[in-house]
């Protein structure tokens, strides 16, 4: 049988998501400008939908509006540590099927490295590696001398992981 629960809530974002493109308005080139309280409500939906573990349908709505890329920072500054993680689990999906789009994510992700709280700059490095592309890895490298033990452990693991380039 139906989960009327998650039927419910996916309900809802799609509500919330369809209220915010239509109180959104579109200028000339198309950028997308969000009323902050519109802002705030999307972020909390879709934080919301990866604590749950409802992946899957943040993937749907990434893949239908790139804007929403523009969520990332804000997703990893969550003190929920199950939406953090669900961003994680999201660009891992995101790399696998659209990986010339994960990238939009960089400049939200590359202020979070100078983070005052290493949780946040953990974070956005695991993201920064997830993603993987030269333009993502070059911002981690100053991060080698982190102050925070953690924080060096994962820039070097995701550093360590780099292929490496063969010298013909």
């Amino acid at each position: 049988m139906y989960n009327f629960q998650a039927i419910t809530v996916l309900l809802f974002i799609v509500a919330i998501y369809v209220f915010t493109l239509y109180s959104a308005s579109k200028i000339p080139g198309n950028i997308f400008i969000m009323h902050k309280e519109d802002y705030f409500d999307l972020l909390k939906v879709v934080g919301d939908f990866l604590e749950l573990g409802h992946v899957e349908n943040i993937v749907a709505m990434f893949k239908q509006d790139t804007d929403l890329y523009n969520l990332t920072g804000d997703l990893v500054r969550d003190d929920r540590f199950s939406v953090r993680l669900g961003t994680a689990v999201l660009f891992e999906e995101l790399v696998e099927i659209r990986p010339h789009e994960a990238s939009l994510a960089i400049p939200c992700l590359v202020g979070l490295l100078q983070e005052k709280n290493p949780i946040f700059r953990g974070e956005a490095a695991t993201i920064l590696g997830i993603i993987g592309t030269p333009d993502a890895l070059q911002h981690l490298e100053p991060l080698t001398d982190d102050p925070d033990p953690q924080v060096r452990e994962i820039i070097t693991d995701i550093l360590n992981k780099r292929p490496v380039e063969s010298s013909s």
